[in-house]
């Protein structure tokens, strides 16, 4: 419910007593959860759909290449952008970053920064095939961010047509990202 409502009506317009609304209980009830707005922001922000989706991809991801590991996490935060909710949330972040910082660092904390260290961290698994002068995390997010951008681009920005599949997209991304890491 507060996904939804942040989505909609971003950060200012969305209170604790409209999210406790929605949700069929009372403001005092969401308050025994949360300490304020911002802490239930960051709470939404922890539980996104690539936590998720990154548990379960995770033990199957022991037994795949290096080009393999990078794709399936690719894939799976591009599906992110697939769902109204957090392209509406996407663009919240992208137009109250100006007036809240502190949701702008939430955003990168558990969004894209979440996504680029567990690319990082399974690139450090290979760091034996890997170019000895690429720092890790710099490299995760440079793919990380080169995926939000399409997913900016064609998902989140309304009238822009998607010339691509998400699947195009990773496919490519992957291969440039990975020709460029290894020795």
């Amino acid at each position: 419910a507060a996904l939804i409502m942040f989505g909609e009506k971003g950060f200012d317009g969305t209170s604790m007593d409209m999210i406790a609304r929605k949700m069929g209980y009372s403001k005092a009830a969401l308050y025994q959860y949360f300490e304020n707005k911002e802490d239930l922001f960051s709470a939404v922000m922890k539980e996104t759909p690539f936590h998720f989706n990154f548990i379960q991809i995770k033990p199957k991801m022991d037994n795949f290449n290096l080009w393999e590991v990078i794709h399936e996490i690719g894939m799976s935060y591009m599906d992110l952008f697939n769902t109204q909710e957090r392209i509406a949330f996407t663009r919240t972040i992208i137009r109250d970053s100006n007036k809240h910082p502190e949701i702008s660092d939430m955003y990168h904390k558990y969004g894209i920064g979440y996504v680029a260290q567990c690319v990082a961290d399974y690139l450090e698994k290979f760091k034996d095939q890997l170019r000895p002068d690429v720092d890790l995390y710099l490299a995760a997010k440079t793919y990380v961010g080169s995926l939000f951008a399409f997913a900016v681009q064609y998902k989140v920005i309304i009238g822009v047509n998607q010339k691509y599949t998400d699947k195009e997209i990773v496919d490519l991304s992957t291969d440039i990202f990975v020709r460029g890491i290894i020795k």
